[in-house]
């Protein structure tokens, strides 16, 4: 674990972050409200004592009560990864900001959250389903279980 990782973070980040910061092993994670998006990302990625240069993954994620997006960051600064958990997008009409600005690289990993998910990326030029039938309706599948 990177202490020292967990310090700047807390220091750079305070004031958006849901709960502490959270380490184990090799991987720290932060929790984040959806409007905290925008400035999170930007702080991770332009400070330079943060410098995360890679955005190696991203996730919706349905828990069944509220949406969520996790990111999952890389950064040369640190050996941990960094996992950032937006916490409570709303099921009826979930959004957040792309992330596409920042890593153009999310524009294909935002287009599956959305197709799979129903996760609107407010920003990404190019929002299209990838896997699903253009007529899916995530919330029909889901209420019909």
């Amino acid at each position: 674990m990177d202490q020292n990782l967990k310090a700047r973070l807390e220091t750079r980040l305070d004031g958006y972050l849901r709960v502490p910061v959270y380490q184990r092993h090799d991987e720290t994670e932060i929790r984040v409200e959806p409007g905290a998006v925008p400035d999170v990302l930007r702080i991770l990625h332009d400070s330079q004592d943060l410098r995360f240069e890679i955005l190696a993954d991203l996730a919706g994620v349905d828990t069944g009560e509220a949406m969520q997006v996790v990111y999952h960051l890389w950064s040369p600064m640190s050996s941990d990864w960094l996992r950032i958990i937006v916490d409570g997008l709303s099921r009826e009409d979930p959004r957040t900001p792309s992330a596409t600005s920042l890593w153009r690289g999310a524009e294909w990993l935002e287009r599956e959250a959305y197709d799979m998910f129903g996760i609107v990326f407010e920003g990404n030029r190019d929002l299209r389903r990838i896997f699903m039938p253009p007529d899916y309706n995530r919330l029909e599948s889901v209420s019909a279980r």
